[in-house]
């Protein structure tokens, strides 16, 4: 026989999943089990929680700045923010750039000088710097453009002279993240109109800046036991089921181990990888962007990592060497609250850390 249960009000609030099967329970029909980003109303109804996820500060708090969805289609949500002669785009959290470009050096001076062939940049842009290696101390860092040399050859406002000496670059620069995805043009002469553009019949959604940051599919994902006070079984990064799995890692910031909620364990395709190769014989493929947490310097791109340094974990281990490996899907994770997991016995990070 079929049960069906009306649901009244959520004056109940969330529940433990234990009353999930009680619907004898008087609580039952006026419970939530999940709310997400949600607060109560005396009158029984929930409503969404008004403010947003830090993603960024604004390029300038005296000014005022308002921020609009914008919904490119099904998958595709992005949020817009104006502020004065500047609008920038963000997805899933993250800044929408340019397209990178690729660093082949960066100079150890209280002003760096960068240098990135070909790139069309100027005083004012700012640029994020991301997947350098040597100079691992600029990953996650931003600086403005404070001349341009050539070219070929920018000045930026950062202090390197305490970094690490630069050796290669696989991540790039992304050019001026404060105008977007094209930061912007110098105003034209008046009484001209801008060129015309062609525009293609079906365009793509914007470049996500920042790329996947994922485990392969064959990956294994440490998930909490039962009782969720512990670790459980591992599983095939592909096997674990969003919106039911818990898995069993440290916070990102705190380091306390806790059974965390999957929210998202979505498969895409098509990504850039590399296999990770420790001392003890584990390898794994992993998205070219993935972090794990290593000592000293914390969480960590896996092409700035260097050979024999210690990736941290469940089950922590001596990095041997990072190979390349074919191009293939990922699974694209969202853990509720700890924005991590473990995979393959590695403290992996499952997005952008929050600044």
């Amino acid at each position: 026989m079929t049960f069906r249960a009306s649901y009244p009000s959520f004056a109940g609030g969330e529940v433990s999943e234990a009353v999930a099967a009680r619907w004898d329970v008087a609580k039952y029909t006026t419970a939530l089990s999940l709310a997400r980003n949600t607060l109560g109303l005396a009158q029984g109804g929930q409503y969404n929680r008004p403010g947003f996820l830090l993603c960024d500060t604004v390029p300038d708090s005296s000014k005022a700045a308002v921020v609009f969805p914008f919904i490119f289609a099904t998958g595709n949500a992005y949020a817009l923010e104006f502020s004065p002669l500047l609008m920038r785009i963000y997805y899933r959290g993250e800044l929408v750039t340019r397209p990178k470009l690729t660093i082949t050096g960066i100079s150890n001076a209280t002003q760096a000088v960068v240098t990135v062939p070909d790139h069309d940049y100027v005083v004012g842009w700012t640029l994020a710097f991301d997947g350098v290696a040597g100079m691992i101390e600029i990953n996650g860092l931003r600086a403005k453009v404070i001349e341009v040399i050539d070219g070929n050859q920018v000045r930026i406002d950062l202090n390197t002279t305490a970094f690490g000496a630069f050796s290669g670059d696989t991540g790039g620069v992304a050019g001026d993240v404060q105008g977007g995805t094209g930061g912007y043009a110098p105003p034209l002469p008046p009484g001209e109109d801008p060129p015309p553009v062609d525009q293609p019949d079906d365009p793509p959604p914007p470049p996500i800046g920042g790329g996947t940051k994922c485990p392969g599919p064959d990956v294994l994902v440490l998930l909490a036991n039962e009782a969720r006070d512990g670790p459980g079984e591992q599983v095939r990064a592909a096997d674990v089921r969003e919106g039911q799995d818990f898995v069993w890692a440290p916070h990102e910031v705190t380091g306390e181990w806790g059974a965390y909620f999957v929210l998202l364990a979505k498969r895409v395709e098509n990504q850039r990888r590399h296999t990770v190769v420790l001392e003890d014989g584990r390898s794994d493929i992993y998205a070219h962007r993935h972090r794990f947490f290593v000592e000293k310097t914390r969480w960590t791109m896996v092409e700035s990592i260097a050979v024999g340094t210690v990736i941290e974990g469940y089950q922590p281990g001596v990095l041997a060497s990072i190979d390349p490996a074919e191009d293939g899907p990922v699974i694209e994770f969202v853990i509720h609250r700890a924005r991590t997991l473990v995979t393959g016995g590695l403290s992996s990070h499952n997005v952008k850390p929050i600044e």
